[in-house]
């Protein structure tokens, strides 16, 4: 009997899915507008000129890559890897656009220097997703509405959906930690531990996705993919449960 036979709840492990990186292009940053003639020079404009310091949405940010790759300004290196991130959001489904565009718009900047905002937010985006995942695995999803489950719970119920690989038990494991670090800042003010918290999840999550940057605002933009990847599987006929396929089919 085939694994998804004895276990209908399971999904593949996020390692195995197309990865979905939440930040894609390039963006210019300080010390590249330095370096660039046409940025210390006003006399000659740039198509990434005033580009405010974090991209506005999605369509945004393509716009801006584009505007790069076509000003002259990146270097090889550079020009290749926005190409290839460009060509690889072009080919997402609606349904990806809509939720990195969701992300981008909700995210505060990456160089922000006020940590417990990207903890909050960040951790609020990932646990919407952890939601749209259990909806999607229950035959009746509003019955579980008056259970007013808490983060944790809802993260637990969200982990038993998925195959006990090391790869989804990693993704759950950082998100619980991350529950706990927002837990623990929205009670205590100036955490000295806060810090080694952060250094941990960091290190947890990039145990199993080496690609990810060490920085928490990658780990949760990660996590943020992740768990999308997940909920757009789970409206997959073949990864329902044989009730919740009948059921969309009547």
């Amino acid at each position: 009997m085939s694994k998804r036979s004895q276990a209908p709840l399971a999904l593949p492990p996020p390692g195995l899915l197309k990865q979905a990186t939440v930040l894609p292009f390039w963006w210019p940053t300080n010390r590249e507008k330095r370096a660039s003639s046409r940025f210390s020079d006003p006399a000659r404009h740039s198509p990434m000129s005033n580009h405010p310091k974090r991209p506005r949405s999605l369509q945004h940010l393509i716009d801006v890559t584009r505007a790069a790759i076509e000003s002259g300004e990146l270097t090889d290196e550079q020009r290749a890897e926005a190409e290839a991130r460009l060509k690889s959001v072009e080919e997402r489904t609606e349904e990806e656009f809509a939720s990195l565009d969701h992300y981008i718009r909700n995210m505060p900047p990456a160089a922000t220097t006020d940590i417990t905002l990207i903890i909050l937010k960040g951790h609020l985006l990932i646990e919407q997703k952890v939601h749209e995942f259990i909806a999607q695995r229950l035959l009746s999803p509003e019955a579980l509405a008056a259970a007013r489950l808490e983060s944790h719970q809802a993260i637990c119920l969200a982990e038993a959906m998925a195959l006990p690989n090391e790869e989804p038990k990693t993704l759950f494991a950082t998100i619980k930690k991350i529950n706990a670090l927002r837990n623990k800042i929205a009670h205590v003010l100036d955490d000295p531990g806060i810090d080694n918290r952060i250094r941990d999840i960091v290190k947890t999550y990039r145990s199993s996705f080496q690609d990810v940057d060490d920085t928490l605002y990658s780990v949760l933009a990660h996590c943020y993919g992740q768990m999308s990847e997940l909920v757009r599987l789970a409206q997959r006929p073949g990864f329902r449960l044989p009730g919740v396929a009948a059921n969309n089919q009547a």
